[in-house]
Formats: structure tokens, C-alpha cells, sequence
């Protein structure tokens, strides 16, 4: 059931979808051009047009200044102005093929002409902790819909350079970041990974007579620069961006995409119905049969890319479990650290303050400094077979599956053989998947334990951290709401600190005063034994 928030989203893309529709091919569009004709001799209409192209002019100016420049938020303001670049040309209406899974991400303005994106939540971390825990005991394999705020963009940054990730068939491949959103039962993911520029492919030569007229007007008629792109600043890595669609309600795959930036076009594999049944195939005489197949071997190879993007479903957990290790930087916004040229200041002037922070919150995770390697499981996702979503223009009326009315897309009841034909891969027998291997420095870090005088009496924190304990402290009494300083009463510097944690907190188990928070009842010589102990029996004391 969709929620009132996400109901009203779908009302404004349907009024965005009319007024976008006003095109050449559109059958009203000489009486929609006459009346507009008309209604421009209306001082007050004139005003409010003004007002109007002027707020779509600063909304698209503001959302390429006012994130925190990290990698994920990068590549979704960089999507965003290519939607808005065809909505201000008349082609709202005609996106690419990635507004297919990114329109999650996404919404109309509620005053005026224009796509901005939803409310944004920034993480930073190292991807080794992340799979660490999802491969760990303490790992809960279900993914609660709730965990997610709906209609919230949640961006998840590897912390530092790029995290190198080790899949199989893909040694090469480096981990950005990935951005999560959520519409009722329905998740979409993106993820950016870097593969080495030495691997890239090109793919074939296009006629631009087989691209629609309305599509070249974006790219042009060619030729195309189809060269690798670099990743941000690396001339080592290229762009390889990674979508999906799940609805966890049924555990179901909607869509895969593969997409491979090279300097003036993506080059795309996907297995989504929605494009691979478009019409326009069948026109321009394409052998559907030869790309079916092209598309699903190619989207097999990169299997355990997804795997990775549908674990990514379990970071609220992640987060839950180690919040107290998390602490908030503040990234000053490119609003902040430009010139304050006379447009920032009508940028500010004319948009309310939500779209021209100075600064994100950013939450971040210390570095690791582990040698890890991990075993995924495989996720218990199944791949649609009884039907696909098609897209449709966003002032259309469709069904989602149950018959429940929904704009701009519709449930498709098909039954869609190559679905399972990709299910009978041998390597489908798999069951985990060999993903990431690090190699960082050796494991070592500290278990403390703290204590706030501001706590009655036999109340104390006990945890680790990869840093100076003293800081983690600082930092902890900053951005916790402790009402006073935290004090560290003692510290063992150890190897494999987290698991030497976890074995702590499975023994003071009866002491925990609440399951998701690491503050412990007891009297400190108890929990120093207790600590003592453990450290002894792990062989995990680590010498200054």
C-alpha cells in the first residue's frame, strides 16, 4: 500500500507529464499553442511565468552546488541535469533509459516546471566493515521495509579513495558508492564502480538512423565520442554503473542494467522489458532474439555485481548495530566554497533554505585497517517471470499487479521464457559468492570502556574503534547527546578489535541495558575482568 507521501508524488508526475507532453506530436498541440498564445497578452499570467522559469532556472543551478561532492551525490546531480536539459527542451516525457530505474529518485517540484531530487541521507564507510558485518553471526538475512525511509534517498560512500572489491571474473573493479531509494515495497539501487580503463570494451558502431528523431536531438547524429570516460579524477578506472529494481514484498528482480560511461554516450545492457519490448526495436528490423541473448550472457557475467548492489538492502542494520561508531562531518556544499557571485546570492534569495545548505552531515565510519575476505550469500531473489513493468508516459493511467490504478507505468501479466532460460545458467547453482579481499594493514585497533558522569551510578559504554580512544571518546560526547563527557576508564590495544567486541558483548549479554546501544550494567572491576578474560583466551593483546 502506498503511503500518502508517495500518492501525492504520483499526482504531481501525472500534472508534469500533461505539461511535458506538449509536443509537435501531441493531437491538442495547435489548440494548446493557440490558447497559450492568447493567455500571454495576461500581465498577471506573464508575472507568473516569469516567476516560474525563473525558480526551474534556480532549482537547476542549486542542485549541482549544494551537495557534499562525494561520489554518489556527483553522479545523481549529473543524471538529474540531463532529465531537466530535456524537460526546459519540451521532451519531458523522452528520458533515457536510466530515468527508468532513477525516476525513484526523483520528483517534481511542487511550484513549478522542474525534477529535483528527494530528501537525501549521507553515509560514508569503508565497504570491508560493511560486508564484515552482512557475513557475520550477527547478520539479519531479512530486509524490513521499514528500515528504509520511504521516498528518501539514502547514499552510501565508500570512505577515502575507492575501495578495491575483488569479485569473481572481475579483479579489476573498484568500489564508489551506491544510493538507495524506496517506494512502498519497491527498492531501487545504483551503484558506481570503476573497472580499469585497459578493460574497456567499445561497443558497436550506431546508425543514427536507428535512434528516434527525438532522442538525437540530445545527442546529436554522430559520430559519437564512444572512448572510455575517466572516474572522477583516475585516469586508471572508467565509469561502470550498476541498476536494479527488487520488490521485496515477493523478493522479485524487476530489472538489471549495466551501463558503460564512455565520453559522450552510455552504453547499456539491460534486461528490462520495458526497453528490450520496446516498439522501436521491432521498427528498425532488430534481431530481438540476438539481443535477448547478447543481453543475458552479458548480465550473467555480472552476477556477483548484483549480488553486492541486493546486500546493500541491510545497511540500516549495519548502521543500527554500529551507530555509536559512527560520527557526523560536516562537507561545506560547493555553494559554500565558490565565489558568492551575485547568482549564489539570487540563488538564495529566491529558494528556500533546504535547497542552499552550506554544509551536508555527512556520517561517517572510521577506516578500517583489516585484511578482510567475505563470503556473500547469495539472496533468496527470484527474477519476474509472470510479467514486467512498462513504462508509460507520466500522464498516463496504469495498473500496478493488484488492478490498483498508478501513472506513468503499468503491470504487464506475461510470462517471459528468457527469465528462466537465465535461471538455468550452470553457474546459477552457486550458492555463495567469493566478493571482497582488501589488503590494508594489520587488524589492530582498541576495546575500551567509557563512562559519562552524567550516568547513574554502574553505567558504562563498552565498545572499540580503530583510533586513539581518546578521540573516539571526544567525538562520542560531540555528537551522541551525552549531556557530559564520556571518560575512558581503561583500553587494551588488540588485534581484531571487532571481534573481540562481539565476543564481549555475548558475554555481558545480561548486563546490556538496551539490544541496539553498547552501555552495559555492572560494576567496572566486573567488566574489566570480563574484558581481561577475553582478550587472554583470543590471544588478542597487541603490543604498543
Amino acid at each position: 500500500m502506498a503511503s500518502h507521501d508517495a500518492l501525492r508524488r504520483r499526482a504531481r508526475f501525472a500534472e508534469f507529464a500533461r505539461a511535458a507532453d506538449v509536443v509537435p506530436e501531441n493531437p491538442d498541440y495547435s489548440r494548446i499553442t493557440e490558447r497559450l498564445s492568447a493567455t500571454k497578452q495576461d500581465p498577471e499570467f506573464n508575472r507568473l511565468m516569469k516567476t516560474q522559469v525563473q525558480r526551474c532556472n534556480s532549482l537547476t543551478a542549486a542542485f549541482q552546488l549544494n551537495g557534499p561532492s562525494l561520489y554518489v551525490d556527483t553522479y545523481l546531480r549529473k543524471f538529474l541535469l540531463e532529465y531537466n536539459n530535456r524537460v526546459f527542451k519540451g521532451r519531458g516525457n523522452e528520458q533515457p533509459t536510466s530515468f527508468n530505474i532513477l525516476r525513484s529518485f526523483v520528483t517534481p517540484d511542487e511550484k513549478a516546471f522542474v525534477l529535483r531530487l528527494l530528501e537525501e541521507k549521507f553515509f560514508q564507510f569503508n565497504l570491508i566493515d560493511y560486508l564484515d558485518f552482512v557475513t557475520s553471526d550477527a547478520a539479519d538475512a531479512s530486509i524490513s521495509i521499514d528500515d528504509f525511509e520511504e521516498l528518501t534517498i539514502y547514499e552510501l560512500n565508500t570512505g577515502g579513495s575507492f575501495a578495491q572489491v575483488v569479485l569473481p571474473g572481475f579483479e579489476n573493479l573498484v568500489f564508489c558508492g551506491a544510493a538507495i531509494a524506496r517506494e512502498g515495497t519497491e527498492f531501487s539501487i545504483m551503484a558506481i564502480f570503476g573497472n580499469r580503463r585497459s578493460l574497456f570494451v567499445e561497443g558497436p558502431e550506431v546508425s543514427p538512423e536507428l535512434i528516434r528523431p527525438q532522442k538525437r536531438e540530445f545527442i546529436g547524429d554522430g559520430p559519437w565520442d564512444t572512448s572510455a570516460e575517466r572516474l572522477f579524477d583516475s585516469d586508471a578506472y572508467y565509469p561502470l554503473i550498476a541498476m536494479t529494481r527488487i520488490d521485496v514484498s515477493d523478493r522479485r528482480i524487476h530489472a538489471q542494467y549495466i551501463m558503460h560511461e564512455s565520453k559522450d554516450i552510455f552504453r547499456v545492457t539491460t534486461d528490462d522489458p520495458a526497453v528490450m519490448l520496446e516498439p522501436a526495436f521491432f521498427q528498425s528490423g532488430v534481431d530481438m532474439d540476438a539481443v535477448i541473448k547478447t543481453a543475458l550472457s552479458e548480465l550473467s557475467r555480472y552476477r556477483h555485481v548484483f549480488n553486492l548492489l541486493n546486500n546493500l538492502l541491510h545497511f540500516p542494520k549495519f548502521f543500527e548495530r554500529r551507530e555509536d561508531d559512527f560520527y557526523v562531518e560536516r562537507h561545506p556544499t560547493p555553494l559554500k566554497l565558490g565565489p558568492q557571485t551575485t547568482k549564489i546570492r539570487k540563488l538564495r534569495a529566491t529558494l528556500e533554505a533546504q535547497f542552499c545548505p552550506n554544509y551536508r552531515d555527512v556520517l561517517t565510519l572510521a577506516q578500517s585497517d583489516g585484511l578482510k575476505s567475505s563470503l556473500l550469500d547469495r539472496m533468496d531473489l527470484k527474477f519476474e517471470t509472470s510479467g514486467y513493468w512498462r513504462t508509460l508516459q507520466l500522464d498516463r493511467l496504469g495498473a500496478d499487479k493488484f488492478g490498483n490504478p498508478i501513472h506513468g507505468k503499468t503491470w504487464v501479466e506475461q510470462r517471459l521464457s528468457w527469465r528462466e532460460l537465465e535461471n538455468t545458467d550452470a553457474d546459477r547453482g552457486e550458492q555463495k559468492t567469493s566478493v571482497v579481499r582488501v589488503s590494508k594493514s594489520d587488524d589492530v585497533g582498541y576495546v575500551y570502556i567509557m563512562r559519562s558522569p552524567a550516568h547513574e551510578r554502574n553505567i558504562y559504554k563498552v565498545g572499540f574503534t580503530k583510533r586513539d580512544p581518546e578521540d573516539r571518546a571526544n567525538d562520542l560526547s560531540a555528537t551522541s547527546g551525552q549531556p557530559d563527557a564520556l571518560v575512558v576508564m581503561q583500553s587494551w590495544r588488540v588485534f581484531e578489535p571487532r571481534r573481540v567486541e562481539q565476543e564481549i558483548h555475548r558475554q555481558l549479554e545480561l548486563q546490556r541495558i538496551n539490544s541496539r546501544r553498547e552501555f552495559f550494567k555492572a560494576n567496572f572491576e566486573m567488566l574489566r575482568q570480563t574484558v581481561e578474560n577475553i582478550v587472554a583466551k583470543l590471544g588478542a593483546i597487541a603490543a604498543v
